[in-house]
């Protein structure tokens, strides 16, 4: 299909952060719902924007034409309409990409979410 030098498979990796900058955008297209989408949130906090398949977290994680595009799970043909309509408005990308990083950095700063699991632990033990 000629995307030998485009896509690559690479496994585990340690340097998120270089690797989701490097991406145009990321997609994922999860056919069963998950709990939580951590790449989602990391491309998020890098900057890369995101496509991805609107069921379980996810649907948390995004707002459709906000911070990300939702595509229904296993529709291939709305989802190839998104990346064609992603790639050809840039601009456009490029402002969703950064209402995300802003909207993840305020819900997964470490320093904040530190804080709430304190908090909640904390009146957890007052509780008991």
């Amino acid at each position: 299909k000629g995307l030998e030098s485009r896509v690559k498979f690479l496994g585990f990796r340690s340097e998120i952060s270089e690797l989701m900058s490097a991406c145009n955008l990321v997609v994922h297209s999860s056919t069963a719902p998950e709990p939580f989408g951590r790449v989602i949130v990391e491309a998020m906090l890098c900057g890369t924007p995101v496509i991805a398949a609107a069921a379980g977290g996810v649907t948390e994680l995004i707002t459709d034409g906000e911070t990300g595009w939702l595509c229904p799970p296993s529709n291939s043909q709305k989802l190839a309409k998104t990346i064609l309509t992603c790639q050809d408005n840039p601009k456009e990308q490029k402002i969703i990409a950064q209402k995300a990083r802003i909207q993840a950095q305020r819900q997964f700063d470490l320093d904040i979410v530190c804080k709430e699991i304190t908090q909640f632990a904390k009146e957890s033990i007052a509780h008991l």
